[in-house]
C-alpha cells in the first residue's frame, strides 16, 4: 500500500505500507538478502532496490540488517556542500567484521529513532556492488530508525567524522545503489 497522506516517521507504519510505490506494484526477493531488509522491482525497464525501513517487532540489528558476510567497505559520510560528502571509507575485514557483529547484536528501541540533528550517512558497501546507507544520530547513539549503537561503534564513527572535520576533504558525490540492471541479482 502507498502512503500518500502526511506521515508521523516516529509512529509505527502499518503493515504493508510503502511511501513510492503504487498500490500492487510486484516486488521480487533480491538473491542473497532476506526479503525482511531488501526487495526490488523492475519499472521501465530497470530494477529498484529498497532497504526496510522499520522491522515490526525487531528487537536487534539482525531483525533489521542482513549485513552477513555481504559488507565489503564502510563509508562515513558528512555533508560539506550542497551535494558533496567528505568521506572516509573502512575496509580492514577485521574492523569490519567486528563494527558488523556489533550492529547485528545491538539493540533497537524505535522510541529513539531520529533524535538529534544527523551527522553522518553510514553507507554500507556490499560485495554484489551495492550499497545501503543509514542515517547516524550522535546525540541518540543511534543508527537508522533507532538501533542503539554499541560504544565501540560509536567511537569508530565519532572518529571518523572528527578527523573529516578537521582536515582537507577529497569530495565526492553521493551514489546510489539504484537503479541496478543486474537481473541475475533478483529472484
Amino acid at each position: 500500500k502507498r502512503q500518500d497522506t502526511d506521515f508521523d516517521w516516529k509512529s509505527p507504519w502499518p503493515d504493508g505500507y510503502a511511501t513510492f510505490l503504487p498500490i500492487g506494484t510486484q516486488m521480487f526477493a533480491v538473491d542473497g538478502y532476506a526479503p525482511a531488509f531488501r526487495l526490488a522491482e523492475r519499472s521501465s525497464g530497470r530494477w529498484r532496490i529498497y532497504d526496510a525501513l522499520v522491522v515490526p517487532n525487531a528487537r536487534l540489528g539482525a531483525d533489521l540488517f542482513d549485513f552477513h558476510g555481504n559488507v565489503q567497505a564502510i563509508d562515513i559520510h558528512i555533508m560539506m556542500s550542497d551535494s558533496n560528502f567528505a568521506g572516509q571509507r573502512i575496509t580492514q575485514p577485521n574492523q569490519i567484521e567486528d563494527i558488523i557483529r556489533s550492529i547485528l547484536t545491538a539493540p533497537i528501541d524505535p522510541t529513539r529513532a531520529d533524535v538529534g540533528s544527523m551527522t553522518a550517512r553510514i553507507t554500507f558497501r556490499f560485495r554484489d556492488d551495492t550499497t545501503s546507507t543509514q542515517m547516524y544520530f550522535p546525540e541518540s547513539a543511534t543508527l537508522g530508525r533507532g538501533l542503539i549503537l554499541p560504544l565501540e561503534v560509536r567511537a569508530t564513527f565519532d572518529r571518523a567524522i572528527r578527523d573529516q572535520r578537521n582536515t582537507p576533504h577529497l569530495f565526492f558525490p553521493i551514489q546510489q545503489p539504484f537503479p541496478i540492471s543486474r537481473d541475475e541479482l533478483i529472484t
